[in-house]
């Protein structure tokens, strides 16, 4: 599941938006909440380093959109809804990557 791109309802904005999972997946089966990063698709700014590029076609989206990788949050799995698709490897390694940055974990 870690990596997996799905539709998830975290506010009431909007009805549904992709988010990813980045949670372990040793903890995924039992934890009631889900830890993910929010895709948008909206560019990212100028000098905005810690959004990565999602192109289109790749984990099953049809847009270029971009990770918010200094947002992640905590979502219910009672709000999470369809699958889209994985983020390939390359992707994930780089998220990765952005997140030890994010959380200072380097």
């Amino acid at each position: 599941m870690r990596g997996s791109l799905i539709w998830a309802a975290i506010d009431l904005e909007r009805p549904t938006r992709p988010i990813c999972i980045v949670q372990a997946d040793s903890i995924n089966g039992t934890a009631p909440t889900m830890i993910g990063i929010p895709v948008t698709p909206t560019p990212p700014r100028a000098g905005w380093p810690l959004t990565l590029e999602i192109p289109a076609g790749a984990a099953g989206l049809e847009a270029t959109t971009w990770l918010q990788v200094t947002k992640p949050l905590t979502v219910s799995r009672e709000r999470l809804r369809e699958p889209i698709g994985n983020l390939p490897s390359g992707l994930l390694d780089q998220l990765d990557a952005a997140l030890k940055v994010v959380l200072a974990l380097t």
